[in-house]
């Protein structure tokens, strides 16, 4: 439905950090750092699989919505910005595209979304810690705690 490039993975929202060590990997002590202060938060850290298979880019939303979602369904959820990729995110469902709510068969309408800067992305995945989208949190900030 956004026409997002195939080798573009989607990112998770799980509604805790317990949710989040049931699919990840969560021995890293850099991930307990950065999930203790940013979590729940606009901050999605890649970790690898619980059985190192694949990686998941997840975090703990601040989003009531999304979590209470996640935990309903006992798993984390897909989560990406309601919008064509390249066009600006959708802050309220009446202003979702003709194109893109032809293709979706459900919307929850939580509100006006407050919008604002994306995720920040850090990749724990390596020794080193790597920014792969800078966000709402500064990397400086982040990259200071490792």
């Amino acid at each position: 439905l956004k026409n997002r490039p195939a080798e573009k993975e989607l990112p998770l929202i799980a509604s805790s950090t317990e949710l989040v060590s049931r699919v990840c990997d969560t021995s890293d002590s850099r991930l307990t750092i950065l999930a203790q202060k940013f979590w729940p938060g606009p901050l999605t850290i890649v970790l690898p699989a619980k059985d190192h298979s694949t990686s998941y880019a997840i975090r703990v939303s601040s989003n009531v919505s999304a979590r209470l979602i996640s935990e309903i369904l006992g798993d984390p959820v897909i989560s990406t910005s309601a919008n064509i990729t390249g066009a600006e995110p959708v802050r309220k469902p009446d202003d979702l595209s003709e194109e893109l709510s032809a293709g979706i068969d459900v919307v929850l309408n939580a509100g006006i979304c407050p919008g604002g800067l994306p995720s920040t992305i850090i990749s724990l995945m390596n020794s080193e810690p790597r920014i792969l989208r800078e966000g709402a949190i500064p990397s400086k900030e982040l990259l200071s705690m490792l």
